[in-house]
């Protein structure tokens, strides 16, 4: 059994260990959590471009029944090992309704995008061949950012209403993705 195997179950108000050693806890997603409201104020409004250059906004949470939004950084290995998952879940459930986007959260260090930083997080998209958009985020997302994730990876995932349905911290497996999915009972 590898590690992603071993973690508990999850469940929309389970927590479970993650590999790189933090809580690996499913934040509340209830109307009066604070991770809830932490997590409309990073996404809401959005408008940022893909690594390709593509512009993206929180417009396109109406577009899919929900939005899996990963935040990830370059040095977190768990973060990559994660990714060829979220790729499968992207490419099989797109047609369900699901759509899927990673945010590369260290670019920006002092105020200022480091344009090395985003070609080591190019390399490693295409080493991991991901073909969801992974966003660069700009100044104002980057202090969101830098102001509420503690932990990488942390999921989030938001419904068409741009409502946040959960934050997961830590890695999860893509059988993990899946399950918390269809507890939610949007994609079957």
């Amino acid at each position: 059994m590898n590690e992603k195997e071993s973690y508990a179950d999850i469940s929309p108000t389970a927590a479970e260990e993650d590999k790189s050693g933090g809580s690996g806890e499913i934040a509340d997603s209830g109307p009066d959590s604070e991770a809830k409201a932490h997590a409309d104020n990073i996404f809401a409004g959005f408008r940022c471009e893909d690594m390709d250059g593509t512009m993206h906004s929180s417009d396109e949470f109406a577009g899919a029944k929900v939005t899996l939004i990963n935040i990830w950084s370059t040095f977190c290995g768990p973060c990559v090992e994660e990714m060829p998952d979220l790729d499968k879940l992207s490419k099989d459930y797109s047609d369900k309704g699901l759509q899927v986007f990673g945010v590369c959260a260290d670019l920006w260090r002092r105020g200022k995008k480091s344009e090395d930083k985003a070609d080591e997080a190019r390399t490693i998209l295409e080493g991991c061949q991901v073909t969801y958009p992974v966003l660069f985020p700009d100044e104002q997302l980057q202090q969101k950012l830098d102001d509420n994730i503690f932990t990488y990876p942390t999921t989030y995932l938001i419904d068409e209403n741009g409502e946040v349905l959960t934050v997961i911290q830590g890695s999860k497996s893509l059988e993990k993705f899946e399950e918390l999915i269809n507890s939610f009972g949007i994609i079957s």
